[in-house]
Formats: C-alpha cells, sequence, structure tokens
C-alpha cells in the first residue's frame, strides 16, 4: 500500500479517517495542531498520542514530502539554505 502525504487531506478527510480507526475527534485536533501550530515533522513527536495510533498514522502516512539532501549555512549563521528531493 502506498502511504499518502498526510498534509494532502483536508481536516474532514482526517476526521473520516481518524473515525474509521475508531478515535476520537479529540485526536483529530491533536494531530491537526501538531501538524499545521506545532510543525511536527515525525510521528514521534506527536507524544500525547496513544502509541498504536502514532503507528497506525506511521503505517498509512507520510509527514513529509520532501527529503533533505544538502543544508549549508552563511558564515554568519544567520541563513540557512537547504536542497530538498521530491
Amino acid at each position: 500500500m502506498e502511504k499518502t502525504l498526510i498534509y494532502n487531506l483536508t481536516y474532514q478527510e482526517l476526521c473520516e479517517v481518524i473515525a474509521s480507526w475508531e478515535q476520537s475527534k479529540f485526536r483529530v485536533d491533536q494531530i491537526w495542531k501538531g501538524l499545521y501550530q506545532q510543525f511536527y515533522k515525525s510521528v514521534d513527536d506527536f507524544s500525547t498520542l496513544p502509541a498504536q495510533l502514532r503507528d497506525r498514522i506511521q503505517d498509512s502516512f507520510l509527514l513529509s514530502g520532501l527529503t533533505p539532501v544538502n543544508k549549508i549555512q552563511s558564515e554568519d549563521t544567520q541563513t540557512e539554505k537547504t536542497l530538498f528531493r521530491l
């Protein structure tokens, strides 16, 4: 099964997925806030979610569509550029 990028889901679609997993809407809110307010990059960052739900998310979705390839930082360390692979 090919994983879907979790950011491609609307809030309503995420609600439907989580409901199909017999989880409460509260869990959807936790996931949504983690993605769009806390900017979590890994399922492990969702420490308030039960381990089983984190595993299910990990198995079903990608959290990032971009893979960092190279990073360079300015001499004054004020700027960092990252090259990503899609």
